[in-house]
């Protein structure tokens, strides 16, 4: 749990937006499903025996030493086919599931070539075409833009208004999502580096801001990034966030918060913070003061494990919750103040 105490005096304006938080999180629970607790492939004995804590807790441990390797996306790279302004190519984890044909929106910026970029990453369960506007508005700022489709949304699901296939209580399959989004998002900035492009960087939205934190570690070429709603440790989101409830009651009895943490250490930010550091990536955090989805304190326990590893960092807390936060004058804000870094932070190329 986190140690910061971000509650306040309740006000009218807070007691409107709790009610249009908890009316909004309401809308789609009847979709969602976490299926049975696992510990899935990844920490399972084969034919689905259940090891040792000792082993399980060896396994997590690999997996963070091997992040590097397994978060990086080596040549040859897949080919990336454009059609009518959608860009596509082969998942490099193909034939594990849905999502193995990476998918996204492509926005070319105005005018001579050469211009900075930026990915885009788009929050569990949304409709990944509802990001285009923010694509739109990039390209014709000068910003070439990618909007990428999470797998197990959009065309790349089952159909089903939900993903729940990404995020779901087997722990390995939340890993292996993770990790192909991850990929995907570094194929498309190799892309977007080759095809002659300027600085690229990476703007993430809650569950999407995981995805671009974690690219972000381990490529160098990814000079900025912006993080809306997000948090470093990806176990107690989940545990402790109002769009995960039906997740913790169906791991519950099952696992604790602390063996969670450290078999999704993998896919948490925080544990590789030092790289941001290393790479000289600079960030911006954005989060919302009364959020029940990605509580405020583990942002801001993000926030200090960044700015200890000497990261280079700026925030703002907003006066909102994590569902009013796509609403104006907060979505506004946001946006303009996410463009602003990303034009100040990345150039143009040379070329």
């Amino acid at each position: 749990m986190s140690r910061y105490n971000t509650r306040r005096s309740a006000n009218f304006v807070t007691h409107w937006i709790r009610a249009y938080e908890e009316t909004h999180a309401r809308t789609d629970e009847a979709g969602k499903d976490a299926g049975p607790f696992r510990l899935g492939a990844l920490f399972e004995e084969p034919g689905g025996g259940t090891p040792d804590p000792a082993r399980i807790r060896e396994i997590a441990d690999r997996l963070v030493r091997d992040a590097a390797a397994a978060y990086t996306a080596h040549p040859p790279y897949p080919e990336v086919t454009i059609s009518h302004g959608e860009g596509r190519f082969a998942s490099l984890l193909a034939g594990e599931g849905f999502g193995d044909a990476a998918r996204f929106s492509y926005f070319p910026a105005r005018g001579r070539a050469g211009k900075p970029a930026v990915v885009i990453i788009h929050h569990w369960n949304a409709e990944p075409k509802n990001y285009n506007i923010f694509g739109k508005l990039f390209s014709m700022l000068g910003i070439t833009t990618v909007v990428m489709t999470l797998p197990h949304h959009g065309s790349r699901g089952d159909g089903s208004a939900m993903a729940n296939r990404f995020l779901n209580a087997n722990v390995s399959d939340t890993v292996r999502s993770v990790r192909l989004a991850v990929l995907d998002v570094q194929v498309a900035v190799h892309w977007l580096k080759a095809s002659g492009a300027g600085d690229v960087g990476v703007l993430g939205i809650s569950l999407g801001s995981c995805v671009a934190a974690l690219a972000a570690a381990f490529n160098p070429q990814i000079r900025a990034a912006v993080l809306f709603l997000s948090a470093g440790d990806f176990a107690s989101v989940v545990w402790t966030g109002r769009a995960t409830r039906h997740i913790r009651k169906a791991m519950e009895g099952h696992i604790s918060l602390k063996t969670l943490q450290s078999l999704w250490a993998v896919i948490s930010p925080d544990c590789f913070v030092d790289r941001f550091a290393e790479a000289g990536t600079k960030f911006l955090l954005l989060w919302a003061r009364h959020d029940q989805v990605v509580l405020p304190g583990l942002t801001l326990e993000f926030l200090d494990r960044l700015k200890q590893a000497r990261a280079d960092v700026v925030s703002a807390g907003l006066p909102c919750g994590h569902y009013s936060f796509g609403e104006p004058p907060f979505s506004i804000f946001a946006l303009v103040r996410g463009f602003l870094f990303l034009r100040r932070r990345l150039r143009a190329s040379d070329g």
